[in-house]
């Protein structure tokens, strides 16, 4: 794992912990962010070891508040052309499909929800409500409890874990039609022969897991 200036990442159990660290400015995304945040995605894609990731932010006040306003990015001239720094942020811009679980620790900026912009502020509870965020824990929970949820996920098939990602995000971009043309061929990729015999065999023995009701 290369040493960065803005991240830190440790691995276990298939799950890589990835943490925003740049707490004095409270997470904020500058150009050497984005370049080792882009590239870290990009090597996941090669490390088999790695089936999910957290990501977190460093510190309890924030878990990225935006862009850095302190950093000068240069821009072209014109007015149909910017460097957005941001579109690099995630891990769909890295062709990178394994699951990620944002474990968010305070503040989160970025889009405008309603327009009264900075007159008003979401709360955990909010986002919960409105399908933003899936659970809010304590904050001395909340770390741990997006571990579980990542492991949990990464003891799924890679292939399926992936392709279901992918198809999420695909339904969101592509029209009614054409999503229901893909079907076929990502039921197909999801249900590996080996695979499927495997978790038969699993089952079979009484390997089941415990269920959550929610």
């Amino acid at each position: 794992m290369p040493a960065f200036d803005t991240l830190l990442c440790d691995v276990d159990d298939g799950v890589a912990t990835v943490t925003l660290n740049r707490p004095d400015r409270l997470n904020a995304f500058d150009v050497v962010l984005t370049r080792e945040l882009h590239g870290l995605w990009r090597d996941f894609r090669f490390d088999d070891d790695v089936r999910a990731v957290v990501l977190t932010g460093a510190g309890d006040r924030a878990f990225c508040t935006g862009i850095d306003r302190g950093d000068v990015i240069p821009q072209p001239s014109g007015p149909w052309m910017m460097d957005d720094p941001g579109l690099s942020l995630g891990p769909k811009s890295a062709d990178l499909w394994k699951p990620v679980v944002a474990a968010v620790n305070g503040i989160a900026c970025g889009g405008a929800f309603y327009l009264l912009g900075n007159y008003e502020r979401m709360s955990a509870a909010r986002a919960q409500q409105v399908g933003l965020v899936q659970e809010v824990v304590p904050a001395a929970d909340l770390l741990p409890r997006a571990q579980q949820l990542a492991r949990e996920i990464a003891e799924g098939p890679p292939v399926a874990v992936q392709g279901t990602v992918r198809s999420v995000w695909l339904a969101k971009e592509l029209a009614r039609t054409q999503a229901l043309r893909m079907a076929d061929v990502f039921v197909g990729l999801g249900n590996d022969v080996d695979l499927i015999a495997e978790g038969q065999e699993r089952f079979a023995a009484g390997n089941r897991v415990d269920w959550r009701l929610r």
